[in-house]
């Protein structure tokens, strides 16, 4: 070796670039490894922390969802005990009005025929009564010996011990009093008045406790009809709050239904999402020891070079090479072999051009074939060493451009790898809501179709009661149409009785004959047997006073004004159950009404119900439909870039060995024909042997 030309490098210079071109090369690529990983990691750091926090924000949802689940069971459940107890008691108000109104109709039946038998009783007392004072006068004296026959007197009594069973045992007449009448005999002496005052006595004592019963009826009837609006108004406020649990009800179980959902979504979504946490910590981490120990060896790399350049730079090594390396023959400029002839030259540009022709042909590299045609060129016309600048710069832009090439390789394996990975975590994140997006139209579905039965239902029920109601109106309708019918025929009754009222009396008025007090009630239709009946001796030939009859017409009479106060009572009688039967049908049509109402606003909240869900299910499908075209772009990305990334994947291996083979020949060749030692050139033949 020889450094004989200041103007040439020795060959220890040469090395020495060697290393500090190496040594810059590996720190440049620490560099751009360093930013590589710091960015890899601020992605670790975000993707972790974001995921993370999902997961946190997830979990917490879940705990809401498991905390409001269980109250929302309760609610349905205390609003199922709520209706039960409901209807426990609607059923037993009901069951009590039943009741009520059977145990009602049994003491108004009993009272009707306790009011029979005392009205038969004082209706018989009341004749008996006027029998024995018609007998007892001085005209009925003069006429003749009136009496009462034994079957008439047996039927008298045994309307008043009839009549007696009912009585209340303060108004029942003394035992003495009932004795001395069961001893009256077939004939009664009418000069006795002490069996007209018995009669007398128990006449006022029955018809006071028939005043009494009567007034005591009205009473409990009016207590009865207080009790059952008491009755009715529970009944109306239970089937009103029944129905407002039936909606809470609803309302509890649909947010439940909600809640169930969703607390299962959020279960697979916060599993996929700690998968994703896992496998982003797990390649993370797998990174960061890999950057580590790629970091340490280039750390002992660039120590082993710098100790080399150390050593090679000292002062001592300088003057010791020296020392050891002579210049050569004539002056000349010495070369990495000591080539010291123009003949040298050529041969070491022929061994050149045969090694990168040989690595040419294994990397079947154009590139390298052209610069060893242009070192042959070179060759051949005889250039010295020193001479071969052009074939230097195309080495050197040919390595330049391997490089390069290089670069743009790794950069496209790692786009395809960042994209493969965005787009399999992008569809897995698609598919992930699209389940949900399923799940969610599944539920709408059901929800849909429940609300959808429970409205037909519930229209069902709206067309009966709209049939009951226009039941109830035909009926009423109908009640009153009788009513009205039976008011213009006991009218029109009256009006008759009352024109024979007056024609009968015009006599007596216009004869001056007075008929005397008329006997009240219905005494005057129990008919005594007149002194001139057939069965009676026939009277002597005689012309009758001109008021003989006006007994017979003072009864007939009253038996007319008792006719026409009869079907006056009937009239006002009619008035008050028609009026009552009014209030009934408006009360159960209102009633009705209401609850009519009711059904149609919880129509009205179905039908509102069941729309914004269906609008639910639209908005679900959109979001459906754009998922899946979502999905579909990532998918067709996937295919346009699978041809190319797959390309490059798998021969990145081969790309690189051959790059590597053309660097490493093309710098062999280089320091061959800058005057490398001949153990570059052994170095470089031994890579031609092994090409």
């Amino acid at each position: 070796l020889s450094v004989a030309g200041a103007s040439e490098p020795g060959p220890v210079t040469r090395v020495v670039e060697l290393l500090e071109q190496l040594q810059s090369r590996l720190e440049s690529d620490g560099s751009s490894e360093q930013e590589a990983y710091d960015k890899f990691a601020c992605w670790c750091e975000t993707a972790t922390s974001k995921k993370a926090g999902d997961i946190t924000s997830l979990r917490d949802k879940l705990q809401n969802l498991g905390n409001t689940i269980p109250e929302l069971k309760g609610t349905v459940a205390t609003t199922v005990a709520e209706l039960e107890q409901l209807a426990k008691d609607i059923r037993e108000n009901e069951e009590a009005q039943q009741t009520m109104t059977s145990i009602r109709s049994k003491e108004n039946a009993a009272f009707e025929a306790e009011k029979v038998e005392l009205q038969q009783a004082i209706s018989a007392l009341q004749g008996a009564i006027h029998v024995l004072r018609g007998a007892t006068s001085a005209a009925s004296l003069r006429q003749s010996k009136s009496s009462i026959t034994h079957g008439e007197w047996s039927s008298v009594l045994s309307k008043v011990r009839s009549a007696v069973k009912h009585l209340p045992s303060h108004a029942k007449p003394s035992a003495n009093h009932l004795l001395a009448l069961s001893k009256v005999g077939d004939k009664y002496a009418p000069q006795s008045a002490t069996i007209q005052g018995i009669l007398q006595d128990m006449y006022d004592s029955f018809t006071s406790t028939l005043e009494q019963e009567t007034s005591s009826e009205a009473t409990q009837h009016r207590n009865f009809e207080d009790i059952m609006a008491t009755y009715q108004t529970e009944l109306a406020a239970m089937q009103e709050s029944i129905t407002k649990k039936e909606r809470q009800k609803a309302e509890a179980e649909t947010m439940m239904a909600d809640a169930e959902d969703g607390f299962g979504a959020g279960e697979e979504q916060l599993k996929v999402d700690i998968d994703y946490f896992d496998a982003t910590k797990a390649s993370c981490m797998a990174k960061t020891d890999e950057w580590s120990a790629r970091k340490t060896l280039r750390s002992e790399e660039l120590q082993g070079i710098s100790e080399a350049l150390t050593i090679l730079t000292s002062e001592e090594a300088k003057d010791l090479f020296a020392k050891s390396i002579k210049p050569g023959v004539g002056g000349a400029a010495a070369s990495f072999l000591q080539v010291a002839s123009a003949g040298r030259a050529a041969a070491a540009a022929k061994h050149a051009q045969e090694g990168l022709q040989a690595v040419a042909r294994q990397t079947h590299s154009m590139r390298l074939a052209a610069i060893a045609a242009a070192l042959g060129e070179q060759a051949s016309v005889g250039r010295a060493v020193g001479h071969f600048e052009k074939v230097f710069l195309a080495i050197d832009n040919l390595i330049n451009q391997l490089a390069a090439e290089q670069s743009d390789d790794e950069s496209r394996v790692k786009s395809c790898t960042d994209q493969f990975h965005e787009i399999d975590s992008a569809v897995a994140a698609l598919d992930w809501k699209m389940e949900n997006n399923n799940a969610t139209l599944d539920k709408l579905g059901r929800l849909i179709d429940a609300k959808g039965k429970e409205k037909d239902a519930l229209i069902e029920e709206m067309t009966k009661t709209q049939v009951d109601i226009k039941s109830m109106e035909v009926e009423r309708t109908g009640e009153n149409g009788e009513f009205t019918q039976a008011k213009t025929d006991d009218q029109k009754a009256i009006e008759l009785l009352e024109k024979a009222l007056t024609a009968l009396q015009a006599y007596y008025a216009k004869n001056g004959i007075e008929l005397g007090p008329l006997e009240g009630g219905r005494a005057a239709l129990v008919q005594k047997k007149r002194d001139d009946e057939p069965d009676e001796p026939a009277p002597e030939a005689k012309f009758s006073d001109k008021g003989k009859s006006k007994g017979e017409s003072k009864g007939i009479v009253a038996i007319l004004k008792t006719i026409i106060e009869d079907l006056e009572t009937e009239i006002s009688d009619g008035k008050k159950a028609e009026e009552s039967a009014q209030l009934s049908y408006e009360e159960r049509r209102g009633i009705a009404e209401k609850l009519l109402g009711e059904m149609n606003e919880t129509k009205i909240n179905l039908e509102s119900f069941v729309t914004q869900r269906k609008q639910d299910q639209d908005d679900e499908q959109t979001k459906l439909d754009g998922n899946t075209a979502e999905k579909k772009g990532h998918t067709d990305t996937l295919v346009g870039i699978k041809p190319s990334c797959a390309f490059i994947t798998s021969n990145i291996e081969d790309r690189t060995r051959k790059r590597d083979a053309e660097r490493e020949g093309l710098k062999t060749a280089k320091d061959y024909l800058a005057g490398m030692s001949e153990s570059a050139s052994a170095s470089f033949l031994q890579l031609r042997r092994k090409h």
